[in-house]
């Protein structure tokens, strides 16, 4: 995991300076009449999802003038302008010269495979009183339509296609962001909660997620969800996490109070987020209560505007502060 991580500090760091042309991008944004007035993209439905995911990531990598299809062959750049653009070229050359003296190094233990991103869902035994694969919600459609959004609007390499993995299986030390849906029906056991806290503990970071209660009514998917992570840490509590945390600006901005939920019966302010710290305040766990950004991957072209564009935003945001953390 460490190997895998270090491989992606350059494209990260990268990545993480380009956000800072989102302000002069929001006005480009404007001028093409891809925002609302609130300041969030639209998203004009299609008839197919790959069209749907294409159109959404298009207009998300607008948003901060983050992929440039250079002529001439099939790579992906970061845009450069202006003073900015110079020291990015500048910057991306030393993380380059960086990336190829750590193979060097390391070109006998490293393979092909630690270079890149694959999208990691966790497969689990489900609580009696629900299907038995509610760890398969959206999938495959939600992982693969997130791939796209990263391969369009990012400059992390993929490496794959994503893979489900039980928590028991030691392959999910080799990569460094989990997926865990519907925690609300989620049954671990001991085996299964000691490899995940050793997997968070060795610097793993896991996204949970699709989860949700009405409004005034018990609790259930909460507490059975907080019964299993308090069975992985017993001595950690789940912290709220603020609007103003790194990690909703560490690639897009996201506001997290006024971005809406995928649950229609939901208002924008009843999403939650919460998160689990390691003893130097590294999160380990990011929790979207009231939320599923799953389904806002799945659906593209059936989800409203602005569901599907911050779901794809988040969990790019998500990813990119696990791998730069």
């Amino acid at each position: 995991m460490k190997n895998r991580i270090i491989s992606f500090l350059g494209t990260i760091a990268a990545a993480s300076r380009a956000r800072r042309d989102v302000g002069r991008a929001k006005s480009l944004g404007e001028s093409v009449g891809l925002r609302d007035r609130e300041g969030r993209f639209k998203h004009e439905s299609t008839g197919s999802n790959t069209a749907a995911v294409s159109d959404v990531a298009s207009k998300l990598a607008s948003q901060i003038r983050l992929v440039q299809r250079q002529p001439g062959d099939g790579s992906r750049r970061l845009a450069a302008c202006s003073v900015d653009g110079v020291f990015h070229l500048i910057r991306r050359f030393v993380s380059i010269i960086l990336l190829a003296t750590l193979s060097s190094f390391q070109q006998s233990a490293l393979g092909q495979s630690d270079l890149g991103f694959q999208f990691v869902r966790v497969k689990y035994e489900s609580v009696p009183w629900s299907r038995w694969n509610m760890w398969a919600t959206d999938y495959p459609a939600a992982e693969q339509n997130l791939h796209t959004a990263i391969e369009m609007t990012t400059d992390i390499r993929l490496d794959g296609p994503p893979i489900v993995l039980e928590l028991t299986d030691a392959a999910i030390n080799e990569y460094p962001v989990l997926y865990l849906t519907e925690p609300g029906y989620w049954l671990t056991n001991d085996e299964e909660a000691d490899a995940l806290r050793a997997y968070l503990e060795r610097g793993g970071f896991i996204i949970i997620d699709d989860f949700h209660d009405y409004p005034g009514r018990a609790r259930r998917q909460w507490d059975n969800f907080y019964d299993n992570i308090r069975r992985v840490f017993p001595e950690r509590e789940l912290v709220e996490l603020p609007a103003d945390h790194l990690i909703w600006t560490v690639f897009f901005d996201i506001d997290p109070v006024a971005a809406p939920s995928t649950k229609p019966y939901f208002s924008a302010s009843d999403d939650v987020y919460y998160a689990i710290y390691d003893d130097n305040g590294r999160m380990m766990v990011i929790v979207c209560y009231n939320q599923d950004i799953g389904d806002g991957w799945e659906w593209p072209d059936r989800n409203a505007s602005d569901e599907s564009s911050v779901s794809f935003q988040m969990a790019i945001n998500f990813i990119v502060y696990a791998l730069s953390h």
